[in-house]
């Protein structure tokens, strides 16, 4: 996730704005940085619309991106 959110946040945006404007706790993506938990579907969508909302990226791009290139 970390790898994913780097790709596509800009840099003078935090963590924690993403997590704050999908409405996702900042602990439960801070989980998901580490490794030691992954978003399920409706929570990478949220991710991804929150992207979107800050980068003017697709949503749609911005999961199969997510899909193919960052998942194990």
């Amino acid at each position: 996730m970390r790898t994913f959110l780097d790709k596509h946040l800009q840099k003078k945006r935090t963590y924690k704005e993403i997590s704050d404007i999908a409405g996702i706790y900042p602990s439960t993506l801070y989980r998901w940085l580490e490794g030691k938990h992954y978003p399920n579907v409706y929570s990478l969508k949220l991710i991804c619309i929150a992207l979107e909302r800050v980068t003017g990226k697709n949503r749609n791009d911005l999961i199969v991106d997510y899909f193919n290139n960052h998942v194990e």
